[in-house]
């Protein structure tokens, strides 16, 4: 399983680790797929997903596939990291 980036639109892409950072995104990686400051979120199965902290401050759209897997609202679009590929999380 890659890490994946979703969208509100409910667009789904992999993503991957700048070449420098690998295996583990920087926080600038992490800051730029959310578009701001970020907080982590655990899902379920125990992936980091990393969402906009101030999110709902700034009225970002709800982002329901990301509401679905968390089992809590989410807003804006998401992060959510492949832990084979971040042993560390």
């Amino acid at each position: 399983m890659a890490s994946m980036i979703i969208e509100t639109s409910g667009r789904v892409r992999n993503a991957y680790p700048a070449p420098e950072n690998h295996p583990s995104f920087s926080l600038e990686e992490l800051q730029e797929a959310v578009g701001g400051y970020i907080e982590r979120v655990v899902l379920p199965d125990g992936r980091p997903m990393y969402i906009n902290e101030e999110g709902r401050c700034k009225g970002l759209p709800v982002n329901f596939l990301a509401t679905k897997l968390a089992g809590i609202m989410i807003v804006g679009d998401v992060l959510i990291i492949d832990t084979a590929l971040n042993p560390e999380e």
